[in-house]
């Protein structure tokens, strides 16, 4: 009985390592969610993904399991991108824009050792006017999800990413400072 049991742990330890080992980049879309509506004058300029830990490539997602999580493009990019679409749908994006804006990327984390995968999404944005070249906002977003399913498969794992994402770009573009900034 002793050496079925240690053979039933064996076997669900290599599983859990096999399923955890894996590295290859996941091509990812962004599909808008926008709520939002404006009718000012904005756009996104230049984005940096800063994680803590300099040994985070710029495509890759930190996390806490065993393997990588890697994108086909810098996370920088995709969060740009996906900032840049919301702009567009809620009415704010202009090629010649009166307000620009930059953003920082703390730290974009999917803790997923164990069976749920909790998310954290950390980034300020820096608003400045193109006229003055000034400093007229900066706003912050710390986004949290926790307890989703890890086993959900791609399509989930972009689900939940494009959330975060949209809870960060809602929370920061509809802050009242930013919006009365704005008007």
């Amino acid at each position: 009985m002793k050496t079925l049991f240690k053979i039933a742990i064996l076997s669900f330890c290599l599983t859990t390592l096999i399923a955890c080992a894996t590295s290859k980049p996941y091509t990812m879309t962004y599909s808008t969610q926008s709520l939002p509506r404006g009718k000012s004058d904005l756009n996104a300029e230049t984005f940096k993904y800063l994680p803590a830990d300099n040994k985070i490539l710029p495509n890759q997602i930190e996390n806490t399991a065993m393997g990588s999580i890697l994108l086909d493009t810098d996370v920088s990019e995709y969060v740009k991108h996906a900032f840049q679409l919301e702009l567009e749908r809620s009415g704010y994006f202009s090629l010649t824009p009166k307000i620009t804006f930059d953003c920082d990327i703390m730290r974009l984390k999917c803790d997923d050792f164990g069976y749920s995968v909790d998310w954290y999404l950390d980034i300020t944005c820096y608003f400045i006017d193109n006229t003055t070249k000034t400093e007229v906002a900066n706003e912050s977003a710390n986004i949290t999800k926790k307890h989703l399913q890890k086993f959900g498969g791609l399509e989930n794992f972009q689900r939940t990413l494009n959330s975060v994402i949209f809870e960060a770009y809602d929370k920061i573009i509809s802050s009242p400072k930013l919006q009365q900034v704005l008007k």
